[in-house]
């Protein structure tokens, strides 16, 4: 497991288990930043200095590992993200949203604001940092809304 980090940064990394519990700002628990969740996390701010965000890197694209979802929000919108990545001191569990889930932590409902409820992603493989709106595939309507939650 690991996720990239790519795209208008100084140093484009792949990070796994070990490198993303290296890293300052963890969150040891989760449920103190996302109601009603539970494990370990680094905080998003912790993952960008490590790669050093590009200038003019505006947008933040996130993909789920198998393509289906993504998600393209400003990134000053997500300032507070976590991305959680343990469990009980092993990797998320996919069952979870594992291996990395991404949390904006008080997030409005979904489709109220550019980093609404249905930006938080499971199963994370990509970050991408850019100048302009990448991918984004979140629900547009209410039957989209139902249809994503009920996965959940």
């Amino acid at each position: 497991m690991a996720i990239t980090v790519q795209g208008a940064v100084t140093a484009a990394a792949e990070l796994d288990f070990d490198a993303l519990a290296a890293l300052p700002g963890q969150v040891a628990d989760l449920g103190q930043v996302v109601e009603g969740r539970e494990g370990g996390a680094v905080r998003l701010s912790a993952v960008l200095k490590s790669v050093g965000v590009g200038d003019g890197a505006d947008w933040i694209t996130l993909e789920s590992g198998d393509g289906e979802f993504a998600i393209s929000v400003h990134l000053a919108a997500v300032g507070d993200a976590v991305l959680a990545y343990s469990l009980n001191g092993g990797p998320l569990p996919l069952e979870q949203g594992g291996p990395v889930r991404f949390y904006v932590a008080d997030a409005a409902g979904c489709g109220s604001a550019s980093a609404d409820e249905c930006a938080n992603v499971k199963s994370v493989a990509t970050i991408t940092l850019s100048r302009e709106r990448g991918r984004d595939t979140r629900p547009r309507t209410a039957r989209e809304h139902e249809a994503l939650h009920s996965h959940e």
